[in-house]
Order: structure tokens, then C-alpha cells, then sequence
């Protein structure tokens, strides 16, 4: 494949694997596994591959029922969704301050079984949510996703105020000019920025919800 690709890739041995390094990821493997690793942040990729590689069966994600209900379910092609996404904690939190519910213990199957005399794909998805949003009328969930537009505020956190509520990204297209200005602006935030915002945000989310 790299050969095609004109990659310049090369496969080295580390213990007992086999690895490929990316960029900010790895892919390592032995003769039963093969794992596929990456991040958009700082992390040791190669270290954190071998102890997913080689970690005891109850740190393991066969340890989650949701997950071996999905895997038991597996066709040809699947993808596992959780909301329970460790380092983004924080970010789950605030989210669901705004929205006045726990947004953590929900979980989405999606299936894809390929019909190779039709030449087409069926798909099955599923979604299981925690006991709160489950006993949330549909009327109460529509109004939380008007009324918080969490996704729509979130650039708010880096001063875009024009980004902010309301703010109508289907109909807006941004030039040039604004794309290289945003990334340019991203690349000057630290990663202690983030958290700082993200702490200062959550304080006054904590505010409000006591006054009320």
C-alpha cells in the first residue's frame, strides 16, 4: 500500500510488534491485533499502543456491555459511539450544564451489511440514551437543542463573538481571508488557554444555575 501510495512509510519492530509511525499517531500490531492510534494533541503514542496492545481483559473495552452488545451484532462494517469520552470530560460537563441534562452514558451502534449480489449496503443504527434524556419528553429535548445551541456557541470560547448564538452557519460562507485569520488565531491558543477558558466558562454556568 505504500508502495502505491509513494508514501514514504517504513515498518519497524518494537518488542513484540510491528509498528508504523504517523504523524501524531501510530499503527502497531503482533499476529492477533492491530491497532490504529491518533490524536490532534500531545501524546506518546507508541507507549500508550502497547498498553492498549497488552492490557488485562478488565481494562479492556470487552469490558462494557454496550460494547459487547454492538459486537455481538457486528456485520461487515461497523462503528461504536459513546458519549463517555475521558479526555474530553471538561468539555462533556459544560455541554451539559448548558443543556440541563447529563449528556455522559449514551451510546450509538451503526451497522453496515453488504449485499454483494444487489451490490448495496443495508444500514442499521441504533441509539441508547442514559435514564435522564430517556424520560425526557421529545418536546423538553427539542427545546434544549433551540435554546442552548451549544455547538453554535462553542467558537464564542476563542472571541469569535460573530460565531456566536444565532449565528446562521448554513447560509454563511467565510472567505478566504476570515479561514486564514481563524487559523492563525487557533494556532496562537495554548493548550492552558483552552483549559482556562473552559474552567472560567464553567464558573459562571455554576453562577447561573444557583441563581436560578
Amino acid at each position: 500500500l505504500a508502495e502505491e501510495m509513494e508514501a514514504n512509510i517504513s515498518i519497524e519492530s518494537e518488542d513484540d510488534f510491528k509498528k508504523v509511525a504517523l504523524p501524531g499517531g501510530i499503527v502497531i500490531w503482533n499476529k492477533k491485533q492491530l491497532l490504529m492510534l491518533g490524536s490532534n494533541g500531545e501524546f506518546d503514542a507508541l507507549t500508550k499502543g502497547k498498553y492498549l496492545m497488552t492490557q488485562e481483559a478488565k481494562s479492556s473495552i470487552t469490558a462494557n456491555k454496550d460494547f459487547m452488545q454492538f459486537y455481538d451484532n457486528c456485520l461487515d462494517a461497523n462503528i461504536w459511539v459513546t458519549s463517555n469520552i475521558e479526555n474530553l470530560r471538561t468539555e462533556m460537563s459544560m455541554m451539559g450544564k448548558m443543556a440541563g441534562v447529563k449528556l455522559t452514558g449514551n451510546f450509538a451502534h451503526i451497522h453496515f451489511d453488504w449485499d454483494k449480489k444487489k451490490g448495496q449496503f443495508m444500514m442499521i443504527a441504533k441509539l441508547r440514551v442514559n435514564d435522564e434524556i430517556k424520560n425526557m419528553d421529545f418536546e423538553d429535548i427539542q427545546r434544549i437543542a433551540e435554546e442552548t445551541d451549544a455547538m453554535n456557541n462553542f467558537p464564542a470560547l476563542f472571541g469569535k463573538k460573530p460565531y456566536g448564538y444565532g449565528y446562521d452557519w448554513e447560509n454563511e460562507e467565510l472567505n478566504e481571508e476570515d479561514y486564514e485569520e481563524a487559523i492563525k488565531e487557533l494556532d496562537n491558543v495554548s493548550e492552558e488557554d483552552v483549559d482556562s477558558l473552559l474552567n472560567e466558562l464553567e464558573k459562571e454556568l455554576d453562577k447561573e444555575l444557583s441563581a436560578e
